[in-house]
């Protein structure tokens, strides 16, 4: 028996062997490797791309177009000159060359210019998405990877209480045949022993379901799990874990979505405003008919384009500006209060860890001394019975708490950090 009781005292055993148990930093760097991280950062090179896209659109363009034409009746004549030969007209060459060289500089488009900030912002945003996508997924992995620890033991506890529980039933088994116990003590030890099996299979189950979330998340097979610490140390300051609200990816994200959409939502007047080119032409022929055979021209051209549909849009997306930058508003106040809540979590979590552990204790001395009191015959199997639930109700529940209080740590840590763990 006493082999069982000490067995039942450690809460968190470690399967045994010479195996490396696994750390949490493991599966968080196999997160890293998800699909919708790759996702992600596949997003943040299309806005790379737009973004140079868009500045490239203000340099200015260079076109070249070469043209051959065979004609079958060329067409020339000479013009006679006072003294000498004449000058040969060529109109249609039979073989003719003619090549166009052609550039376009932007003088003036006010609305490009501001969507040149907005391809910025998208940038930004994309780059505070594949954070944003990032955490969300060590959020989860962190959850499964407790949910994994904290099933693996529990089902080290509940194999201990089986083995307990189904050391009660022989000894009473024994006390029947001496007759210091009756049948139904005998049959209600039988009952504990179908109990302790069920919480032996759920814990099991757990284990198995958090294991498998666990490698479908990472990539990274669970196999051996660490020991829980049940840790004292009280969470850091509230006040010294307040960072500036811009440096959380999810207000990083809002704030930059917010930002392009301001630029896509210019001032009315800015329809009115034209968009200016200079554009320069050499042009070069072999068939230059009464002019030169190089040629060039300088043009500046001034284009409007106002239209109803035009404004309805500008309001349209000055509309949906106010709205991004109310959601970006909101996001900061959410993160913060977020934050507030995981600091009291822990805090939660961390008296509910000191009060489990001090139920274990008291529960553990009450169930031996009425191990030893019913020898004596001085309690009751009744009594006896319930010291034992009682026991392995507090181991049960120191371990949910360690458990929850570690989880509790982490996410406390990620609400409060800049960037991923």
């Amino acid at each position: 028996m006493n082999r069982f009781l000490n067995a039942l005292l450690c809460l968190l055993t470690v399967s045994a062997g010479s195996a490396r148990a696994q750390t949490v930093d493991e599966f968080l760097d196999g997160a890293r490797e998800h699909p919708s991280v790759d996702a992600a950062q596949s997003d943040v090179e299309v806005a790379e791309s737009s973004a140079r896209g868009a500045r490239f659109a203000l340099l200015p363009s260079l076109e070249v177009t070469g043209t051959y034409t065979r004609n079958q009746f060329p067409q020339a004549f000479t013009l006679p000159a006072p003294s000498g030969p004449g000058q040969e007209v060529t109109i249609m060459a039979r073989d003719q060359l003619d090549a166009v060289f052609g550039s376009r500089v932007t003088l003036l488009d006010v609305i490009a210019w501001r969507r040149l900030g907005g391809t910025d912002a998208a940038l930004e945003a994309a780059e505070a998405g594949a954070q944003v996508t990032l955490r969300r997924l060590e959020r989860d992995v962190l959850t499964e990877f407790y949910r994994w620890v904290g099933g693996s033991a529990l089902l080290g506890s509940s194999e201990e209480q089986l083995e307990v529980a189904q050391a009660a039933h022989r000894l009473m088994s024994v006390r029947m045949e001496a007759g210091l116990a009756t049948p139904l003590d005998v049959e209600r030890a039988a009952l504990d022993v179908l109990v302790a099996e069920q919480m032996v299979l759920e814990a099991r189950q757990t284990q198995l379901q958090a294991a498998r979330a666990l490698e479908l998340l990472t990539g990274v097979r669970a196999t051996t799990p660490p020991e829980l610490e049940a840790s004292t140390e009280p969470p850091e300051p509230l006040e010294g874990m307040l960072v500036d609200a811009s440096q959380i990816p999810d207000v990083a994200l809002a704030e930059a979505s917010a930002r392009a959409a301001d630029a896509a939502a210019p001032p009315l007047w800015y329809a009115f405003v034209p968009r200016v080119d200079a554009l320069f032409t050499e042009e070069l022929t072999n068939a230059p008919a009464f002019g030169q055979r190089a040629r060039w021209t300088l043009q500046i051209q001034a284009a409007w384009r106002i239209d109803l549909a035009s404004l309805e849009t500008l309001r349209a997306n000055v509309a949906s500006a106010n709205a991004a930058n109310s959601r970006a508003r909101a996001t900061s106040l959410a993160a913060v209060d977020a934050l507030g809540r995981a600091h009291l979590q822990v805090e939660t979590a961390l008296a509910r860890t000191t009060t489990a552990t001090a139920r274990l204790a008291l529960a553990r001395r009450t169930f031996e001394l009425a191990r030893v009191e019913l020898g004596a015959g001085r309690v009751t199997t009744l009594t006896f019975f319930q010291a034992r639930r009682d026991f392995a109700d507090a181991a049960a529940n120191h371990v949910s708490s360690v458990a929850e209080l570690a989880l509790a740590r982490h996410l406390l840590r990620l609400a409060g950090s800049a960037g991923s763990l």
